[in-house]
């Protein structure tokens, strides 16, 4: 993996770290974390340009469809999953 799929991975167990520990977004002030358990990708995004603004410039964040597309190749290599809540609705079993 290059570097920014690294960082967006690094941002995806940051965001699940404060989200079990009941912490808001980081990025994100006043940005509590998602209903249903999982990581919504712009709280994973905001995350991704805490991270990198921290580092005082060392790395310059990825935008729009270029980071969308480090999400799609990480999706498509098995390393994350990525789903709507429509289809976390619509799962067996889920409500009604």
């Amino acid at each position: 993996l290059g570097v920014h799929p690294k960082l967006v991975l690094l941002a995806v167990l940051v965001a699940q770290a404060r989200a079990e520990q009941g912490l808001g977004v980081l990025g994100s002030p006043g940005t509590s974390v998602s209903a249903g358990g999982g990581l919504r990708i712009a709280d994973v995004e905001s995350t991704y340009h805490a991270v990198l603004k921290q580092e005082n410039g060392l790395f310059s964040p990825l935008e729009g469809s270029e980071l969308l597309g480090v999400f799609d190749m990480l999706e498509v290599n098995g390393v994350i999953r990525i789903s709507s809540d429509v289809e976390a609705s619509l799962a067996p079993g889920a409500g009604g």
